[in-house]
Parts: structure tokens; C-alpha cells; sequence
């Protein structure tokens, strides 16, 4: 009797022992859990080495103990893991939900998407619908790579999609809003969407659709728009006292759109843009297309640099004179004033212009880098009248007067 083994011993001893392999294998789980929670609210940059450290945890578990109490529990704890890292998408923060999503896209890799079942696809379509809103919401953002990035993304990973189907819609909208905006209060910011509108819907990849094709077109309209609004934005500059800014934008419109029908007006207010930098009271009434006149100036070129006339006032435009070969500059403006244009034997280069009668603003220029001062004067012309002016250079203070 003394040598009989004690079997219902051993049972017990086993079962015990199972039990003991099941609270660890459950609290194995319920640290990879702690894990996940702990990361609630948190970056995805900070939080993304703990959701692997859990991550590890949960695949072990199936690889190693499916069939456990805990084994059978990985499942739902992976739903909970998907929705914990996705939170941003479930809060409608569209950007910041694109990293974590595309994070939960690279998982079947690792956990098989045989384990994962629906999870495997589950952030493909809140992946499309995010880069889709936070791609719509970079468009015309100047500076921004946030539109031609995540809708990039998008046509390329998610091409047959709905969402990527609602791109060129969106791009052909904000193209439509902001050329409207042109005959608006801003057509400077108008004009600048439109080019990064354009810029934008123009570096979108082919996807094989007929998306891009119709970005092609929507590009197209865009750059038509943006040459009404260059014109429009110099306009609306000049007319603000931005004069500075007008000339500059009205150059470049005339020297990038010689065909455009508002060409030679462009031209115009870009001369009494200048002028006006130099005297406001020029930049007080808007030039017009007119051009001639009942008065008749004639300036004679008394320097020994060619220079260039600016006026503005009833009409606008320039004229150029070239050097005086045997002029010389005078030591004062007394002098200047003095004995200029009185030499009969000398043949000072000259121009004649047309006016209308009334105040017109000149400025004087050289048209080399001679680093004579502008130099900027106003004249009342009656009608019918007949003047003649002399324009000469002063060393002493390194301007010029007319």
C-alpha cells in the first residue's frame, strides 16, 4: 500500500500547473493592453514604438498559444489596437490620421492577414478618404506640399477609389472660386491661388484614369485666368498706392503676355507706376489709352547720356533721346539752368511729343548705369501751345533736371 502512486495527485498538480500557464499567458495580454492605453492621446511618432512592443506581444500569443484563454482573446484586442491608433481619423483630423493609417496598412505583413481577417482592409478606405480631405484642403495653399503630397498618394495607391475620383472635381472648383475672386476686392490673392492651383493640379501623377486628363484641361483654365488676374492684380496695386508693386507686376505682365489685349494700357500704368514712386500726385487718376494732343513738346538732350522721358497725366507713355556727344554735365543747377541747350553750334539730340492739355508728370531717366538720380517734375500745358524743354545733367549732387 505504501508504494501506490497518488494519481488524483497529479491530476490536480496538472490542471494547477495549466491554470498557472493561462494567468500568465492572460497577463502576458493584459500588459500588451496596459501598453495600447497608455498611448491614448499621444503622437503617433512618440506612441509607435509601444504599439510594436504590444504588437510583438499579441502576435506571439498567436504564434505561440492561439488556442489559450488569452490566445483566443488577441483577436478584439487587435480591433481595439486598429481603433486606438486611428483615433485622429475617428476625430475627423484628417492629416494627422494619414501616418497612423498607413502604419495599420504595412500589419499584414506581420500578423498575416489570415489572423487579421476584415482588419487587413479596414484602413484602406479611411486611408483614401484622409488623404483625399487633407489633400482638398492644401489646394491653392501657397508654400503648402500638403495637396500635390496626399493626392498624389492617393491616385497612385488608391486609383479605382471613390475618393480619387472626387480630386479633379475638388481642383476644378477651387479653380472656378478663385477665378471668380479676380473681379473681387483681392485679385492679387485670387491670382496667386490660381497659380498654385494650377502648379499643383499640373504635377499630379497619371494613374491610368481619366482624372488627369481632365486635370490637364482644369490647368488650362487656370493659366487663361491667372493672365486676366496679373492684369487685374497690377490694377487693383496701382489704384491702392502700391506703386512700387504695380510697376513690377505690370512688367512682368506686358514682357509674359505681348498678345494680350490689355498689352499696351499695361504697359502704360507700369510708366505711371514709376513715376508715381517718385511723386504720389501722379498716381492719383488711372492711365488711359489716349495719346496726343494740341500741345507740342520738344526736349532737346543737353548731356552726354541718353536718357528716357516718362509722362503721365492726360496721356501716358515715354519717349528715349540719345546722348550728346560733345555735352558735358554742368557743376550746379544754377548753372544748368543757365547756359543749357544755348550752344547754336551744337546739334542736341531731340524728340518731339504730343499732349493734351492739363498737368503732366515726368520723370527723367538715364538709360544706362550712369547712377544719375530720377529726377521727377510736373507742367500745366495749355492748349493749342508749343514748348520746348532742355534736359541736362548736374555733377554736383549727380542728378538730372529738365
Amino acid at each position: 500500500m505504501l508504494l501506490v502512486v497518488p494519481g488524483g495527485g497529479i491530476v490536480l498538480y496538472d490542471q494547477a500547473h495549466a491554470e498557472a500557464v493561462q494567468r500568465m499567458l492572460l497577463g502576458r495580454l493584459d500588459q500588451a493592453d496596459h501598453i495600447v492605453a497608455a498611448t491614448k492621446g499621444k503622437p503617433f511618432a512618440t506612441a509607435e514604438p509601444h504599439y510594436r512592443a504590444a504588437l510583438a506581444n499579441y502576435r506571439d500569443l498567436l504564434d505561440n498559444d492561439r488556442d489559450s484563454r488569452a490566445g483566443k482573446l488577441v483577436p478584439d484586442r487587435l480591433a481595439a489596437f486598429y481603433q486606438t491608433i486611428a483615433a485622429p481619423y475617428a476625430h475627423r483630423d484628417y492629416c494627422q490620421a494619414i501616418v497612423p493609417l498607413t502604419y495599420l496598412r504595412t500589419l499584414p505583413r506581420t500578423i498575416g492577414a489570415r489572423d487579421l481577417g476584415p482588419l487587413a482592409t479596414w484602413p484602406d478606405d479611411r486611408l483614401a478618404t484622409s488623404l483625399y480631405q487633407c489633400g482638398v484642403a492644401g489646394l491653392g495653399a501657397s508654400g503648402s506640399t500638403t495637396a500635390t503630397t496626399d493626392l498624389s498618394q492617393l491616385l497612385t495607391t488608391f486609383p479605382a477609389s471613390s475618393q480619387a475620383a472626387k480630386v479633379e472635381p475638388a481642383v476644378a472648383s477651387a479653380i472656378t472660386t478663385a477665378s471668380a475672386a479676380i473681379t473681387g476686392p483681392d485679385p492679387c490673392t485670387a491670382t496667386t491661388r490660381l497659380h498654385t492651383l494650377s502648379t499643383q493640379a499640373s504635377t499630379l501623377p497619371d494613374n491610368g484614369t481619366t482624372v488627369v486628363e481632365s486635370l490637364h484641361k482644369d490647368t488650362a483654365t487656370a493659366s487663361q485666368d491667372i493672365e486676366s488676374g496679373t492684369y487685374a492684380c497690377g490694377v487693383s496695386q496701382y489704384k491702392s498706392g502700391n506703386f512700387t508693386d504695380a510697376q513690377s507686376t505690370m512688367t512682368n505682365f506686358v514682357s509674359t503676355y505681348p498678345h494680350d489685349p490689355n498689352q499696351a494700357l499695361a504697359q502704360k500704368f507700369s510708366i505711371a507706376a514709376q513715376i508715381a514712386q517718385q511723386d504720389s500726385a501722379a498716381g492719383k487718376t488711372l492711365p488711359t489709352s489716349a495719346s496726343g494732343g494740341s500741345v507740342t513738346v520738344t526736349i532737346l538732350n543737353d548731356s552726354p547720356d541718353p536718357i528716357q522721358i516718362l509722362y503721365t497725366g492726360p496721356a501716358t507713355g515715354s519717349v528715349s533721346i540719345g546722348a550728346c556727344g560733345t555735352c558735358t554735365t554742368y557743376p550746379s543747377d544754377q548753372e544748368g539752368q543757365q547756359y543749357s541747350c544755348t550752344n547754336s553750334s551744337t546739334d542736341y539730340p531731340q524728340a518731339t511729343i504730343s499732349l493734351p492739355p492739363g498737368t503732366t508728370y515726368f520723370l527723367h531717366l538715364t538709360t544706362n548705369d550712369s547712377g544719375m538720380t530720377p529726377n521727377a517734375f510736373t507742367e500745366q500745358y495749355a492748349p493749342g501751345d508749343t514748348y520746348t524743354d532742355c534736359a541736362y545733367e548736374t555733377s554736383s549732387f549727380d542728378s538730372g533736371t529738365l
